[in-house]
């Protein structure tokens, strides 16, 4: 992590992401600009944070790990989101990972010197309650599809939902973990996409030969943007 010492980029970010249309006081004298790489930490199981996020640019993933090590996706979120207020924010400690997929800005709030002045603020309060219960519907729904569909739907999906210009590049370590499945599947599958002219490999990268036919794969696989 790195403190971004940028006070016109910090701004940039918070009129960017609208902060503060979600507080009756002026957010901007609490707020700092982090830098977060590829593999860094934002919040660590077990480990309250230091701070409150406001996810501005990058990807971060969520995830917990079982007691014999195995890993449980939660799925990830791409730009902005609030992270930490289900458990820092109110000085617990939180039950699940949350790391950088790649480098990330966040407006960050340090809970230490500013915990007291953010709870003693309603139009916070009320958008935080508005937050969790969003998020606890859209976990539910999560997972209740992830448990239900197939590992070809949610590849189909992922793919769909990551390509950028007809072109998939993300790394296929990173997909297996977020739809659940080992690397050897994954691949397994990805070469029976090209083999059906759904997708052509070039290099590290994957061209969509045929979205309608990965979008009648994915169905309506579960979203992994949460």
């Amino acid at each position: 992590m790195r403190i971004i010492k940028d006070q016109t980029l910090l701004k940039h970010y918070i009129e960017e992401i609208g902060l503060q249309e979600h507080f009756s006081i002026d957010v901007n004298p609490l707020c700092e600009l982090l830098c977060f790489d590829k593999d860094d930490y934002l919040i660590k199981a077990g480990q309250c944070s230091r701070y409150l996020y406001f996810l501005a640019s990058g990807k971060i993933k969520f995830f917990s790990m079982s007691e014999n090590g195995k890993f449980i996706p939660y799925g990830y979120s791409k730009s902005y989101r609030v992270l930490g207020e289900a458990a820092s924010l109110f000085g617990r400690s939180p039950l699940i990972s949350l790391q950088a997929v790649e480098t990330s800005y966040a407006v960050a709030i340090n809970l230490s010197r500013h915990r007291e002045t953010l709870l003693n603020d309603n139009r916070f309060l009320r958008y935080i309650c508005s937050l969790l219960s969003e998020n606890v519907c859209a976990l539910d729904n999560n997972i209740a599809n992830l448990l239900s569909q197939s590992i070809d739907s949610r590849l189909a999906a992922f793919i769909l939902q990551n390509a950028k210009n007809g072109i998939f590049e993300c790394s296929l370590a990173e997909c297996s973990e977020l739809i659940a499945t080992s690397y050897r599947h994954t691949l397994r599958i990805m070469n029976q996409f090209c083999d059906q002219g759904l997708l052509i490999k070039k290099r590290q990268k994957y061209e969509i030969r045929d979205f309608q036919a990965l979008a009648r794969i994915a169905g309506d696989a579960y979203a992994y943007y949460v």
